[in-house]
């Protein structure tokens, strides 16, 4: 059945890929037959053209002499075409020279010469793997007899396909058929199959034997894809790395496997390099990580992880040993990317087949639970990385790699396994039996190891290379992050003094080799990278020190630290003649930048710590001030080294500062309205107000300070806070109005100074000034935002100091009465009338409008609410005090505003 359904489904993309180039073929012909068409309706107007002149021109007189007639050019007769070109090529040819060879023969001839062979070619391909699947399945022949069966037909295969290259048959000469090319795929992919039957299933053969089929299996396909081109590469290789799945096995074999695809994945290697075929370098990468990728998420089984243990540094050193004649120059590291490409056909495999399998070993590890066998697997792979980029700097990505994959090795080892024993009498009966507690040692052997491996490799081969960075990288960056593993493993990020003493001994040599190699004979410009690496891992290596000894809020300060650091080695650093340093240096101070903002605001650092009772004098002014001061000093850092002031770079780090030096003021306000619980669950209104006040005031300051033209981070700073700003006056308009909140959110003070105008009258005056502020440097919309906001909240302000005044601390309980309803007409009366006259005297129209929105409202008030809840004469003079209101709108429009207006657009109609 399993038969029957391949079959049918093969059937069915045949039919659709023949319908699919049936049609494309047609337009084709349709489009050149068009073509045609209008080629010969040009030809015949020409010659009607010179035809129509002479004979309407009258006859010459016969006493005028004739002139000389003028020889015509001679056109050359069209060349014959080119039947050797491509395809689509010679069917262009032919449909110029031979009218009479209709569309019906054109398509017969591409379909022959090209769509049907590579049908043809995949269903050979697949009947070649079938054919050993059937034996199996109807038990003919014996295991011997299959695959010699299989064989034959390979070899069948191949054969017809070199035949049919020498000797083309006459209705395909004219075009390049794919026909010999599509046979010899099939055959290999054929004879890959047996092969793998023959070690995979039937155990016919050893191992040594199996290596040494695909070996000679590999070296044909590279013998066919000269004589045959690119096709048989495609054929040989694609369709080898999918035989296992066609084939099938009961029983998974991964040392079986695993050497096949190490068999393929070295042929495609070599077909890359011998015939510079990227892509071919491409397959071999895939199909050499895609089948490791599969049995471990799929197919794993501990008992056989030895097997990919063994194949990912084969197969690393197949890599390396294909691309080794390309990798003698080093990559262009200090060039933009574009000078990279194109890869060299080789490296295609050495890098991203190096780096793939290395993200492998640390999925093994994983998988596997760390055993033996996985972690020796990424040493031996960090060996192999390191004397590779020491002997070929081409190679110089790959320490790197293997360093991170190290890193990681170390940072998934299992919890149980890792972490200390804290109890000193289990600690005892650790020390004193074996089988008393978790595999502490191989942790810390494993981790010491690849640190001390990196750190020693990564200096003494460091100075014979042209091209140091890549190497300090990995030797100064590897011990690190490894240390920054293992103490996240085993202490899960805790204070501890041993951890710190521990990365200070990390970071101590570190800072030497910068030392050294900043006071060598050339000083600093001999070695810049190398130097700024080292020094960059001996601060990160003192921020692990500082958080593992204090707080982490000194891991987010050493993070900005480190920032400062990379800005001013890149400062001190050597300009080229562009001006431009070490663009790596100023990427680092970037990204330490954003790492602290990033765990000082998104992960809350200072939530869920004791940051110190004291209300301004406690750890957020070191956490939040000293990584604000940092990252703004490093900006300026970059500046005075010649950097742009508004390149992203330093704009990044002056909205790093700005943002936790925002984050300082809100914090520092909630450490001393709640007594020092960062981690309160509620909100109270004074804090909500003064909060937005810090805001606004903030944006107030810098817009005062920077002008109209300040950079990008200020610019979008000021943005920020007045959006937040906003939502704070929705806030407060909403949810935490006291006229309808809880007691949690009532008014705290006196008549006047309260918590009312911390929330509303404060940030209503800040948001007034930053509002005539903007409008000055011209920005009249942020200007009018601005102003709305200030109106929202001091209008508020007003409507809630009035309801305080009539009920105090019962404010959000008791009804509104007669009076206090009569008042809040009149309050809105006057607090229109004054947003009225402020828009004339500042000729704002945007005051005026919100002037006569307020009026409206207050209007329908009086005639709906008042004219039905009022008696007496409350509601006479809501009525009359409307009326004056409106009277002397209007008047002021009709004698002030209409005028003003008319003059204002005149005098823009003049200027225009």
């Amino acid at each position: 059945m399993e038969s029957l359904a391949a079959l049918a489904f093969l059937i069915f993309i045949a039919i659709l890929l023949g319908a699919v180039f049936g049609w494309v073929s047609l337009f084709r012909v349709n489009s050149l037959m068009t073509r045609i068409e209008r080629l010969q309706h040009r030809i015949a107007a020409l010659e009607a053209g010179r035809a129509g002149p002479a004979a309407q021109a009258p006859p010459a007189p016969v006493a005028d002499p004739v002139p000389a007639p003028v020889p015509e050019a001679v056109t050359p007769p069209p060349a014959a075409p080119d039947w050797t070109a491509r395809p689509q090529a010679a069917l262009a040819a032919a449909v110029k020279t031979e009218k009479g060879e209709g569309a019906l023969a054109r398509l017969e001839a591409s379909l022959a010469g090209n769509w049907l062979v590579w049908v043809a070619g995949l269903a050979l391909a697949l009947g070649g793997v079938f054919l050993v699947r059937a034996a199996l399945d109807y038990g003919l022949l014996g295991p011997a007899g299959r695959i010699a069966l299989a064989v034959i037909a390979g070899l069948a295969m191949i054969g017809a396909g070199e035949a049919l290259r020498r000797r083309p048959p006459k209705t395909v000469q004219r075009i390049r058929s794919a026909a010999p090319a599509a046979l010899a795929g099939a055959g290999i992919i054929t004879i890959y199959g047996a092969a793998w039957a023959a070690f995979g299933l039937y155990a016919l053969i050893p191992a040594p034997a199996a290596f040494a089929a695909l070996a000679v299996i590999a070296g044909l396909a590279v013998a066919l894809a000269l004589l045959h081109g690119p096709v048989i590469a495609a054929f040989g290789m694609v369709g080898a790395l999918i035989a296992p799945v066609l084939i099938g096995s009961e029983e998974p074999n991964a040392p079986a496997l695993f050497a096949y695809v190490f068999g393929v994945a070295a042929a495609s290697l070599a077909v890359a390099r011998v015939l510079d075929w990227r892509w071919t370098g491409w397959i071999a990468v895939a199909g050499g990580a895609v089948w490791p990728l599969i049995w471990l998420v799929f197919g794993f089984d501990g008992a056989q992880a030895w097997a990919l243990a063994v194949y990912l540094p084969a197969y690393l050193i197949a890599a390396l040993v294909f691309a080794w004649d390309q990798a003698g120059e080093p990559p262009p590291v200090d060039r933009p990317f574009r000078d990279w490409w194109p890869f060299p056909a080789g490296l295609v495999g050495a890098w991203f087949g190096g780096m793939a399998a290395m993200a492998l070993a640390v999925l093994l590890a994983e998988r596997s639970g760390h055993a033996p066998d996985a972690v020796l697997a990424a040493g031996a792979m960090s060996v192999i990385a390191l004397l590779a980029a020491w002997r070929r700097e081409g190679f110089a990505a790959l320490p790197a790699a293997a360093a991170v994959m190290a890193a990681l090795v170390v940072l998934l080892w299992p919890e149980d396994q890792a972490r200390l024993v804290a109890d000193a009498e289990r600690a005892f009966r650790f020390m004193g039996q074996p089988d008393a507690g978790p595999s502490t040692p191989e942790f810390l052997a494993a981790a010491a190891g690849f640190g001390a491996l990196f750190a020693v490799a990564g200096w003494v081969f460091l100075h014979g290379l042209r091209v140091k960075a890549p190497m300090a990288i990995a030797g100064a960056g590897a011990p690190v992050m490894i240390l920054a593993a293992a103490y996240w493993r085993m202490t899960g990020l805790e204070t501890n003094l041993g951890w710190s003493a521990a990365a200070l001994l990390v970071g101590l040599p570190l800072a030497v080799a910068a030392w050294r190699l900043v006071s060598g004979p050339r000083g600093y410009a001999h070695a810049p990278g190398a130097a700024s690496a080292y020094a960059l891992a001996a601060a990160a290596a003192a921020g692990i020190a500082a958080g593992a000894a204090f707080d982490q809020l000194w891991m987010s300060a050493a993070f900005a630290l480190q920032a400062l650091a990379a800005a001013w080695l890149w400062r001190r650093a050597p300009k080229a003649e562009t001006g431009e340093g070490l663009g790596a240096l100023k990427i680092a101070a970037a990204a330490f930048g954003t790492l602290a903002v990033v765990r000082l605001t998104v992960l809350g650092e200072a939530f869920g710590y004791d940051v110190g009772p004291w209300p301004v004098l406690n750890w957020l002014l070191y956490g939040y001030g000293v990584s604000a001061l940092a990252l703004w000093l490093a900006s300026r850092q970059l500046v005075r080294g010649g950097a742009p002031e508004r390149s992203r770079v330093v704009q990044s780090l002056v909205a790093g500062a700005l943002t936790l030096g925002v984050f300082l003021i809100s914090m520092q306000i909630r450490h001393a309205l709640h007594g020092g619980r960062m981690d309160a669950g509620f909100y109270t209104l004074l804090e909500i107000g003064l909060q937005t006040s810090a805001w606004l005031g903030t944006a107030l300051a810098i817009r005062a300070a920077l002008g109209p033209s300040p950079a990008f981070a200020p610019r979008w700073g000021v943005r920020v806070l007045i959006g937040l700003s906003a939502l704070h006056a929705l806030a407060v308009t909403t949810a935490f109005n006291p006229w309808w909140g809880g007691d949690p959110m009532g008014v705290q003070g006196g008549t006047v100074f309260n918590s009312l105008l911390a929330a509303y009258g404060v940030p209503g005056a800040l948001a007034a000034a930053l509002a005539i502020v903007l409008r000055r440097q011209g920005l009249q919309a942020a200007g009018t935002i601005t102003g709305m906001i200030a109106a929202v909240f001091l209008f508020q302000w007003l409507v809630l100091e009035l309801r305080f005044g009539f009920h105090g601390l019962l404010m959000s309980r008791l009804p509104v009465g007669e009076a206090e309803s009569w008042a809040y007409s009149a309050l809105g009366l006057v607090y229109a009338g004054a947003l009225l006259a402020l828009g004339v005297v500042r000729r704002r129209p945007s005051l005026r409008y919100a002037a006569l929105g307020l009026l409206l409202a207050v209007t329908v008030k009086v005639f709906v609410f008042d004219l039905a809840g009022l008696g007496g004469g409350l509601r006479a003079l809501s009525f009359l005090g409307l009326g004056a209101v409106l009277m002397a709108v209007a008047a002021l429009y009709q004698r002030v505003i209409l005028p003003m207006t008319r003059r204002e657009a005149e005098e823009a109609a003049l200027r225009s």
